[in-house]
């Protein structure tokens, strides 16, 4: 039905060809600009590994340094306690090993060595100095995460582009077939049809769409549901979705139970968040009530929480949409764990960030809750992990009802404390298995958890961040064809509804004729070669119609 419409609007504006034609060698350009950006995360994220591995090697080294200081003072008592009398043979045997270890961390020492002085040319070469390490460090991360905030933005912009070049050829196939279909001698019977086949097609899906809002709304009377779907209509002409998509999202909040005068409001509001978010009119329908529902919001509410996800998806490496679908997994399970919403969205913000998958990072951050609250019910093992942080389980749940945040950090930073080998042992302790490779990259990025944890908790920050990227995105010549589009759709639409009944009419009586015809046919084979033309004509309009 999408690719009706647009041949239709592409024909009427004969000048918007040019442009359209561009989609087709667009995707190159944004393809070649998504490899560079790539290739430029991948030599900034080599850097990073480099100063991980002149970090590890230099405590090795101290490591190596030290063990060569106490051997050596091994070696020392063990000479003395020789030379005091006749040497035993164990203190022999006790000289010759020490000596032997002695020789071996030397050489270790002397290959370390060797190593660091690579990597410190290495990273010299990349601008990155060994005596300002910290600093450099702490710059390079940045630019990783900006690399990767620009990665994710061309990645979304070349799936656009995409979606908008296959659409176009879908478009462009459908118009060669009608061509076909002219020439092979249906032309007079196809102009026809099509002449009423555009408003009838978008009166169709329109009544089909306004059927579904029909089965979960209580209309008390005809005119109420005449309105409402007048309303929606007048809404698609000022906001760049079609009408039945629109439908759809009103029917997704009539059947989360909002109430009816609320429905086009939330519509609106779901509208923006879908081209915010880059989703579909279904999913941000469907996910704007369950949100409401799950954290039990007003609408004014629920905005509030779109424009925090909005504005962590501004300003980390995660999309929207991403964010979105990890705070709807978790739902209410926030709420026992003490969690606001857009504390629940940060923590998907940053875990997301990291390139950890939706459904795994809502496994995690779920799991982590139920461990966080556990209290009485915690297990002996969960008891002893949280033993060896220097808590208590059932102190740590009742913290997280008076404040979940400062509670989560405090243990995250207690487990980064414990030495490397302690903690993958400990997660798994208190959060399970399958919660380790979301919640461990916590331990290495406490900063960024911190820093969108005060994201949402500033409302002089992502307060309207929805409404602006809105506003942004909808300030474009495809938004305003859009507009254009709905225009005509919503006259169509009015036109179609005016032919539905008496082609329900003449569909009827059609059948019914069919039915007799069919039956005279089956008796008179010879006579009835002279029905083809006819019923070659009856078919195409009907395939126009019901395409």
């Amino acid at each position: 039905m999408a690719d009706l419409k647009l041949e239709v609007l592409f024909n009427a504006v004969d000048k918007l060809s040019g442009p359209i034609k561009t989609i087709v060698g667009g995707s190159k350009t944004l393809s070649d600009a998504f490899k560079k950006t790539s290739t430029e995360l991948k030599a900034l994220e080599a850097q990073q590994r480099k100063i991980s591995g002149f970090k590890q090697l230099k405590e090795q080294s101290e490591k190596t340094t030290q063990a060569i200081e106490q051997n050596k003072e091994t070696l020392k008592q063990l000479k003395t306690a020789m030379n005091i009398g006749a040497p035993t043979q164990q203190m022999v045997k006790n000289l010759a090993r020490a000596e032997a270890a002695q020789k071996r961390l030397k050489a270790a020492q002397k290959n370390q060595g060797t190593e660091m002085t690579a990597l410190v040319r290495e990273l010299n070469q990349a601008g990155i100095s060994v005596d300002n390490l910290a600093d450099d460090e702490s710059e390079l991360k940045n630019k990783i995460h900006l690399t990767t905030m620009e990665i994710n933005r061309q990645k979304e912009s070349l799936e656009r582009h995409q979606k908008a070049q296959k659409q176009y050829e879908q478009m462009q196939g459908r118009m060669a077939k009608a061509s076909e279909l002219a020439k092979k001698g249906l032309m007079v019977a196809g102009a026809g049809a099509a002449a009423m086949a555009i408003p009838v097609h978008l009166a169709i899906d329109y009544e089909s769409a306004m059927a579904d809002v029909k089965k979960v709304v209580n209309f008390e009377t005809p005119q109420q549901f005449k309105i409402m779907g007048d309303d929606i209509i007048r809404l698609s002409t000022e906001l760049p979705m079609a009408a039945k998509d629109i439908a759809a999202i009103v029917a997704a909040g009539g059947q989360s139970g909002i109430a009816k005068n609320e429905l086009l409001g939330f519509a609106e509001s779901a509208v923006k968040m879908g081209v915010a978010f880059d989703i579909s009119a279904q999913e941000s329908g469907q996910a704007m009530a369950e949100m409401r529902t799950a954290f039990k919001m007003s609408q004014t509410e629920v905005v509030s929480l779109a424009d925090k996800i909005n504005y962590l998806g501004n300003n980390t490496p995660a999309a929207a949409k991403g964010i979105m679908d990890i705070v709807q997994r978790i739902g209410p399970l926030g709420e026992v764990g003490g969690f606001a919403s857009g504390s629940i969205a940060a923590l998907g913000a940053t875990i997301r960030g990291m390139g950890v998958a939706e459904e795994i990072a809502a496994t995690g951050i779920k799991n982590m809750m139920l461990a966080l609250v556990a209290g009485e019910s915690a297990t002996k093992g969960q008891r002893a992990a949280y033993k060896d942080l220097g808590l208590d389980a059932g102190q740590v749940a009742k913290d997280m009802q008076t404040d979940a945040e400062a509670t989560t950090l405090k243990v995250i930073k207690a487990i980064s404390k414990l030495d490397k080998y302690k903690q993958a042992a400990t997660l798994k302790e208190l959060f399970g298995s399958e919660s380790l490779g979301s919640i461990a990259p916590l331990l290495t990025n406490m900063e960024a958890l911190e820093k969108n944890l005060s994201m949402v908790g500033d409302k002089s920050k992502y307060a309207g961040s929805m409404q602006a990227e809105y506003a942004a995105r909808a300030a474009t010549t495809a938004n305003n064809i859009q507009l254009a589009k709905n225009q005509v759709a919503g006259l169509a639409i009015n036109i179609g509804n005016v032919l539905l009944p008496p082609i329900n009419t003449m569909l009827g009586k059609f059948t019914a004729v069919m039915t007799v015809v069919q039956d005279w046919a089956s008796r008179n084979p010879a006579l009835a070669s002279s029905l083809v033309k006819i019923a070659v004509g009856g078919i195409a309009i009907i395939a126009v119609i019901s395409a």
